[in-house]
């Protein structure tokens, strides 16, 4: 059952998927989550060399773009969004947080 589910959007851009999720299907939104959870995990596991914190900043992103998603008016990609969202993350940022602290 789980596979008809996934390739019910196998052939649907992100921006198709976008507009059906912020019409309330959620499947749509976790295609997305499918799509873009490896690559942004990857993405935050190179930048944090850790994989928890990578894991956590990756459900972070998807936690904002949950919540966030029946507003958003994207203009470039999802992809781009959602990188976006990871951008303030970044090693740099998070070192000099933890040595104020």
């Amino acid at each position: 059952m789980q596979e008809q589910k996934s390739n019910r959007f196998l052939d649907h851009l992100d921006n198709a998927l976008l507009l059906l999720f912020q019409q309330g299907d959620r499947l749509a939104y976790e295609e997305i989550s499918n799509r873009y959870w490896p690559i942004l995990f990857r993405h935050g596991r190179k930048m944090l060399q850790n994989d928890e914190e990578a894991k956590d900043l990756v459900q972070d992103v998807f936690s904002i773009f949950w919540t966030e998603g029946d507003k958003l008016k994207i203009q470039n990609s999802v992809s781009a969004y959602l990188y976006s969202v990871m951008r303030p993350f970044d090693k740099t940022l998070i070192l000099s947080t933890l040595k104020s602290l």
